[in-house]
């Protein structure tokens, strides 16, 4: 967390000296752990499980890339470390499945020659991830859609369609 209060305030690792881009949600965790700081009490952020409250953003998508390239060879780690990536500011079911997932899929593009493989064996879940009701739909569903159909709201769900439907 204090590196996000570090990006937030100073550009941390960013090309820019602001946080360009900072999501709603983690504004709102940075805001939570400062007040944990400030009442000197305990904060676990990766225990606060914040499913069923409409949180599902694509920010812990944005930084993705790095963590399933860093564990190029294990795929296993490559998928908990994406899962675990998002704990700290977009703890929900949808987004640890989905960032589980994109993980994967980025790890296995690299792995293997993407030219060479489908977008259904990039995919493959291997029983590493129990998929979600909303997730199998949409994995079933957005093959047959149009353009116009794919929606850009920022919602992680519609994030991982676009890319699997644009693949």
């Amino acid at each position: 967390m204090e590196k996000y209060i570090q990006w937030e305030e100073f550009g941390y690792k960013s090309m820019h000296s602001f946080p360009k881009g900072i999501g709603i949600q983690t504004e709102e965790m940075i805001v939570r752990y400062l007040q944990a700081q400030m009442n000197e009490i305990d904060y676990r952020p990766r225990e606060i499980d914040l499913s069923n409250q409409k949180k599902d953003s694509n920010g812990c998508l944005m930084r993705l890339g790095p963590i399933p390239l860093y564990y190029f060879d294990d795929k296993e780690k490559a998928i908990q470390a994406s899962i675990n990536s998002v704990k700290t500011t977009h703890n929900t079911d949808m987004c640890r499945e989905i960032n589980g997932r994109y993980g994967r899929l980025i790890r296995n593009a690299v792995h293997t020659c993407p030219l060479e493989i489908s977008k259904e064996q990039l995919l493959e879940n291997e029983g590493t991830l129990t998929p979600l009701d909303s997730v199998n739909t949409m994995l079933q569903s957005y093959k047959t859609k149009k353009a116009e159909e794919i929606k850009a709201d920022g919602f992680i769900l519609n994030s991982l369609e676009g890319v699997l439907w644009d693949l």
